[in-house]
């Protein structure tokens, strides 16, 4: 499986963690309003992803797949 990587995340100071979300346990961050700073786990109920945003990641993943990109 090709692995793609952001490099803007790699030195991003995203404070200190205050927990976790109680669904797919992504760690939370002061920067981000206690949210999680990197998106999308996809989970159905996520508290932090509407179904409008995960209907579009759906949309996403189809397209590498269909193109052989992941």
């Amino acid at each position: 499986m090709k692995r793609y990587w952001n490099s803007r995340f790699v030195e991003k100071d995203f404070g200190n963690c205050t927990g976790a979300c109680p669904v797919c346990t992504i760690k939370c961050w002061e920067k981000t309003g206690n949210k999680p700073a990197i998106f999308p786990c996809g989970i159905n109920n996520c508290p932090h992803e509407t179904k409008e945003f995960q209907r579009r990641l759906v949309k996403t993943v189809d397209y590498f797949r269909r193109n052989d990109l992941v």
